[in-house]
This record gives structure tokens, sequence and C-alpha cells, in this order.
């Protein structure tokens, strides 16, 4: 619009310039006051405002407001908010994880290897074998001692265990007795309170006959029937005093080798009363002291007079008693009581020589198999159990 304006400009200085151009300068070219017309153009300039009307066209902004309420999808947009609800959805294939369990499931069917390791120690039964085979060498070990039991009772003698711990058990019932009569001193029951001297010597005297009638030699052999005569002064004894008398004479007579009378199983030596009460007292003490096998080493090693003598001396006891069947509860029954003693006496006989083979094998060094010995001890709880229940019931299980 500037440049049409300069040329009207321009065109009107010419004209009214140039002097050649008198018509113009007449009124007539007046209508050239048509410059204002040219200058109607100069309006033309009213595009500009036009120009500027476009601006308000930015008020279709408000119309792009309107889209704005197309912002109210928004909302729409929250809808799928709830869609994120699918989320839950997704939880739940957490516990789709579980079928984690059921891929360890077949983890347990590795256990087959195990199986397939199994008939590799298929292969171990070989050493196996050898092992027991050393095993088998103990169980004879321990059926040696029953020959050199039998040894001791050629045809028709009574079988009869090492008479050393026989003596050793004499040794042990002499020291027991003095001190159950310093114990005794002052009583003023002494007869109801020396139940166990009477107990003691009564079984003394029966160990005694059994030292007397051994075929081997021992320090009590010929002081054996002077031995006997020395208990019963201490089994009748009703006062401290005469028992403490008749314990001094029984010392006396441990080294008395001249006199005394002959001997014989069939003598009766002792009375059946307190010889019986002698057993458990004696079978109880070695079940006690012997029912693990770390007790059992650590008697055998440092006190075996606790272990051997108690059982040779319950042998003994047993065989010495067979002449006490009429003071039994069925004094008839002569050959039961018999069986049953004899059946006691290889019981302790058997349970002695199981001891002594289980040392010897300790000893050189070997692994005693200490089932052996405990079965003997059991079996000789179940002999005794089995006199009972024919000869005194009410006994039937008691080690006291």
């Amino acid at each position: 619009m500037r440049t049409i304006l300069t040329f009207s400009v321009l065109f009107l200085a010419f004209c009214i310039g140039c002097p050649s151009a008198p018509k113009p300068i007449t009124p007539d070219p007046q209508p050239a006051e048509a410059t204002p017309a040219v200058e109607e153009p100069a309006p033309v300039a009213e595009p500009a405002p036009v120009v500027e009307e476009p601006a308000p066209v930015v008020e279709p902004a408000p119309v792009v407001e309107e889209p704005a309420l197309v912002v109210e999808p928004a909302p729409v947009v929250e809808e799928p908010a709830p869609v994120a609800e699918p989320t839950p959805v997704v939880e739940e294939p957490a516990p789709v994880v579980e079928p984690t369990p059921v891929v360890e499931e077949p983890a347990p069917v590795v256990e087959p290897t195990p199986v397939v390791e199994e008939p590799a120690p298929v292969a171990e039964p070989t050493p196996v074998v050898e092992e027991p085979a050393p095993v088998v060498e103990p169980a004879p070990a321990v059926e040696e001692p029953a020959p050199v039991v039998a040894a001791a009772a050629p045809a028709g003698e009574v079988p009869l265990p090492p008479v050393a711990d026989l003596t050793v058990q004499i040794d042990l019932y002499i020291a027991d007795l003095g001190t159950a009569l310093e114990r005794l001193d002052g009583s003023n029951n002494y007869a109801e309170d020396a139940a166990n001297v009477v107990r003691d010597a009564s079984a003394l005297a029966l160990i005694a006959l059994a030292v007397g009638l051994a075929e081997a030699d021992s320090k009590y052999k010929l002081s054996a029937s002077s031995i006997i005569a020395a208990t019963k002064p201490l089994i009748a004894a009703q006062t401290h005093e005469a028992g403490q008398a008749a314990y001094t004479a029984l010392q006396a007579a441990l080294t008395n080798t001249e006199g005394g009378t002959a001997l014989s199983w069939s003598d009766k030596v002792a009375d059946l009363a307190p010889a019986m009460k002698a057993l458990p007292n004696l079978s109880s003490a070695v079940k006690r002291n012997t029912d693990t096998e770390r007790k059992l080493n650590t008697l055998v090693d440092r006190q075996p007079q606790r272990v051997y003598p108690p059982l040779a001396a319950l042998a003994v006891i047993s065989q010495g008693t067979i002449p006490n069947v009429a003071q039994s509860e069925k004094p008839d029954a002569v050959e039961e009581w018999k069986k049953a003693c004899e059946d006691f006496r290889d019981a302790a006989l058997k349970a002695n020589a199981a001891a002594h083979q289980y040392a010897q094998i300790r000893a050189e060094g070997g692994e005693p198999d200490y089932s052996v010995f405990s079965s003997s001890i059991s079996a000789l709880a179940a002999s005794c159990d089995d006199c009972h229940q024919v000869f005194y019931p009410s006994a039937v299980g008691q080690t006291e």
C-alpha cells in the first residue's frame, strides 16, 4: 500500500511540477482530486485491520478451549485408571508362581538318583561281608570259656567257675562282714539289724564249700571246712558282742588248714532263706554295674572283682542249695528243684565265662561284642524268674 501511495504522490508532484502541463493546472484536473481516491487505496490499508481481524480469529482459542472440553475425556483417561484394575489380574498371575512348587515336584523325581546310588553300595557288601567274618571269630571265643568250665567237671562232677574268682569273693565277704559289724556296734536290736550279716555269712559258707570241693588248689582249699564251721556262730549270734566274737573266729579259720571234716555237695551248709537273698543281691549289683558297654569296660579294666567273683558266687550258691529243697515251698518237688538250681547255676557260669572272654579280647586289643555279655545277663535273670514261677511266684521280677 505504501508503494501505491508513493507512486501517487510522485505522480501528483510530477503533474504539479511539470510546466508543460498547463492543463492539469486547470481546475479541470481537479478530478485529480481523485488523488484522494488514490488515497482511498490508503483505506485499502484497512486490510491491516483485516489482518488484525484474524487476531480475533485467535478467538477460536475458545474453540480450542472447547477441545479442552474434549479433555473431559480425561475422565475417560481416568476410567482407564480403573483399567489399572487389571493390575490385580496381574497379581493373580502371581499365584501362577505356584507352579514353581510344581517344578519342585519334579525335583523329587531326582530321588531316583539315590536309587541309582543304592546299587553302588551294593558293591560295598563285599567288604561288609569281610567285617562280619572277624565278628564271627569272637563268637567262638566266647564259647571257648564254656569248655574251661566243663574242664573243672569231669564226668559226673559238678561244673564250677574259676576258683580264683571264688577266692576273691571270699575275701570280699570277709571285708563286708567286718564293715557290717562295725556299723552294728551299739545297735538296740541286733538280731533284726544283722540280717545282712546272716545273708552274707550264709553265702560265704556255700562258696567255701565249692572251694573245698574244687580240684584246683587255692589258699582256702584246705581251710574250707573250718570257714564253713566258723560261719555258723556268726549266723546264730543275737548280740553284737557275740557277732563280733564269731567274726574274730572266722578270721582265724581262714588260715586253719588242720582238722576239719569231709565235704560233700549233699551237705546242707546254710539255710535256704538267707542264701536265696544273696542271689538277687549279687546279680542286681552286676546288672547295675554292667548295663552299658562303657561301664563294663571300666570294670574289666579297673575293678574286675566287681564282675567275675559275683557271677562265680551265683553259680556255686545255686548249686549248694540243691539239698535245701525241704525248705522250699514245694518240698516234694525234688527233681524240679534240682533242675531249677542247676539251670541257674549254668546260666551264671555262662555269664562268668562271657565276662572273662570280653576282658580277654579287650586286653588283646580287640573289640569284644558287648551284646554277648549282656545277653548272658538277661538269660541269668530269666532263669531266676523261671524258678520263682514254680517255687516262689511272689518273687518273680524281684532284683533285691
